[in-house]
Parts: C-alpha cells; structure tokens; sequence
C-alpha cells in the first residue's frame, strides 16, 4: 500500500503501480494535476484533498501503508519562512511516519532552496523521534 501525497501528476503513484505495488492512493490539492495524474497512473486512486487534512484523518483512521512519499512544493520561499516551513515539514513527516508500517519506506523530500539537506535531515530526525520511529537514511540527493 503506497501514499502518495503532493502527487501533482502522478510520477510517483505510476511509478509504484507499475511495479507491482497492490494499492496506491495519490492526493494533491489541485483538480488539474489530478486529471494528468489519473491519465498517468491508471490503476491508482486519486483524491482532491489538501494533504495535511488528509493526513490528520487518515493518522486518525490508523491507516498503515507501506510507503508514503512526500513531495511537496516549496515551504519556504523567503528567509524569514524559515521556521514556519521546517514547522511544515516536521508535521508532514511526523504524521506520515505515524502512518508507516514497520519496515516501510518513507520518501520525504523539500525543494526549499533555503533548506539546506542537514537542516531538513535534522527536521525528518527530530520528526521521528518524536514519533517514536527509528529511521535509517538511505539516500539525500540534491
């Protein structure tokens, strides 16, 4: 079972559905990428709904998936949205990581030019820690 969360138009969800992934649910706040992203991936299920009341509902729900990617837009444009992003970002992966099944992977990523890749791995740390997951970092690409 794979989440797909900030889908836009779908890349992730067909990817994962195309190799063999038995359930795959994208959501993305805007109608339009949805209609690529249902065009891209066929056999995934899309919702319209902004991904952090999606995520408040379905950590309320206890939903389990195997794989959650976060991909979001940009959290932070201007320095002085520092905080407030990381802030951001921190509940995504916290929830998300609430959510995850034992064993699963977590796909998280910021295209915050402002956020360097140690401040956003400190904010995924703490996130965990806070949720009491232990994590392993496999891969940071920037």
């Amino acid at each position: 079972r794979i989440l797909d969360l900030f889908c836009y138009v779908g890349g992730w969800a067909a990817a994962a559905h195309k190799e063999g992934a038995r359930e795959v649910v994208g959501v993305d706040s805007s109608a339009a990428a949805l209609g690529f992203a249902r065009r891209n991936a066929p056999g995934a299920s899309f919702l319209e709904a902004n991904a952090f009341d999606y995520l408040r509902e379905a950590f309320d729900r206890r939903e389990r998936f195997d794989g959650i990617v976060l991909d979001p837009p940009p959290f932070v444009r201007a320095k002085e949205d520092l905080a407030k992003g990381l802030r951001g970002y921190k509940e995504l992966n916290l929830r998300a990581l609430g959510m995850l099944s034992p064993g699963g992977w977590l796909f998280t990523a910021s295209c915050s030019q402002r956020v360097f890749p140690e401040t956003f791995t400190a904010c995924v740390r703490e996130a965990a820690a806070d949720a009491g997951r232990s994590v392993r970092l496999i891969q940071v690409v920037s």
